[in-house]
């Protein structure tokens, strides 16, 4: 629920949380170890109580997530899966499903997300995701790369067709694709190497 919009959600599926919490001296060095499942997540719901507007994706999430370590610094590990992944002006005949399992270490003193490591395999290749995101207290600060590593072209062409429905059935796409994105906002937008 949010109290600052009328969103009127039908559904943002079931969040069940278990684990355990042990005393310490001080709250931010307490041992946790936290379960987290959200299931049945519609997206196209799940961005109005997030965003506060439905930012026009479908399909349904399904995010699994340890937390372990302490308040000051947590572990986390999860998957998240969407099925049925598509934009809610045009219904694929395949929508695609999506895969990520991600690691990383918050650290509550600096706001920040370390270790950043995202993984999607693709066809027969991978979307590795890694790096990290400063909170700068007034703007946050990411350095982020994003590696390709043997993604099959009729995967990234059916990804196009998905959001752009004016890219024609005809089309085809043969090979595969390396390179890599680099995204500091600290230095510049954004570089891409391809190789």
């Amino acid at each position: 629920m949010r109290t600052d919009l009328d969103l009127d959600l039908a559904d943002t599926g079931i969040l069940r949380i278990d684990g355990t919490l042990h005393r310490a001296a001080l709250l931010g060095q307490m041992p946790l170890n936290l379960k987290v499942e959200w299931s049945g997540v519609p997206l196209g719901q799940l961005s109005r109580l997030t965003l506060g507007r439905d930012i026009g994706w479908r399909g349904g999430l399904e995010v699994e997530a340890q937390v372990g370590g302490t308040a000051e610094l947590a572990q986390i590990n999860a998957s998240l899966k969407v099925a049925g992944l598509h934009r809610s002006e045009f219904s694929q005949a395949r929508p695609m499903d999506v895969a990520t399992s991600c690691q990383a270490s918050f650290r509550k003193e600096t706001r920040s997300l370390e270790g950043i490591s995202c993984a999607s395999p693709v066809g027969d290749g991978t979307l590795l995701l890694t790096g990290s995101i400063q909170d700068g207290r007034t703007v946050p600060q990411a350095n982020l790369t994003l590696g390709i590593n043997r993604v099959p072209a009729a995967a990234v062409l059916a990804g196009l067709q998905e959001v752009r429905s004016s890219l024609g059935a005809g089309v085809q796409a043969v090979g595969t694709l390396n390179g890599d994105f680099h995204y500091n906002l600290a230095k510049r937008p954004c570089a891409f190497d391809f190789r």
